[in-house]
């Protein structure tokens, strides 16, 4: 490796760096958009400021080169896509920011959106405050729902919906167990008391 450059940073064997990500969301994203040739997006890139041709493309594409963070920003523009859908796996898959940080689709969208406070898992909250992040998940998967549907994405419109749908699920459960345990909580005094 030349001196001064760095290698990609250890990942957990068969998990993905973001790069890996970018790159396959580019790909899907361009074939999306009426089949974008790669000819087609490194003419667009040049006319938005970013000197690519569709060897470019292909050589970024491929993981054989990497891209600054304002060409993938403007891969986003030009394609009209959500960034954050753009460094985001589908369904179920985890991206490694570092060796040893791992989050799936919808933990990645949360970290974009608010840093390592939004992925606490429900055991690490207090009771108060699931409600308010129960809300406050609904609020990003909805905006991500209107982005993939203005977008047309359908996969990444499904699992904003999956994962609205999952959010509203399990506050009903939670809510459904606290009222259930209220009620067993009186029946135990209301007992002791008579």
């Amino acid at each position: 490796m030349p001196e001064g450059k760095k290698g990609p940073s250890e990942v957990p064997e068969g998990k993905k760096r973001p790069s890996e990500v970018f790159r396959a969301r580019l790909r899907e994203t361009r074939k999306r958009r009426d089949n974008m040739s790669q000819a087609e997006l490194g003419r667009r890139m040049r006319e938005a400021g970013y000197p690519l041709d569709k060897a470019a493309v292909l050589r970024i594409e491929k993981g054989e080169r990497g891209i600054s963070l304002d060409e993938a920003l403007a891969f986003a523009s030009v394609l009209a896509a959500i960034p954050a859908q753009m460094l985001t796996p589908p369904g179920d898959e985890y991206v490694y920011l570092t060796k040893n940080f791992g989050v799936d689709g919808a933990g990645m969208r949360a970290w974009l959106r608010f840093g390592d406070s939004f992925i606490a898992h429900s055991g690490d909250l207090p009771d108060e405050l699931f409600a308010a992040r129960a809300q406050q998940a609904i609020v990003i998967y909805a905006k991500g729902l209107v982005d993939a549907n203005l977008n047309r994405d359908k996969a990444g419109a499904e699992e904003a919906f999956r994962a609205m749908q999952a959010t509203f699920d399990e506050e009903r459960k939670r809510q459904e167990q606290k009222d259930l345990e209220e009620r067993d909580d009186e029946r135990r005094v209301a007992r002791r008391n008579g």
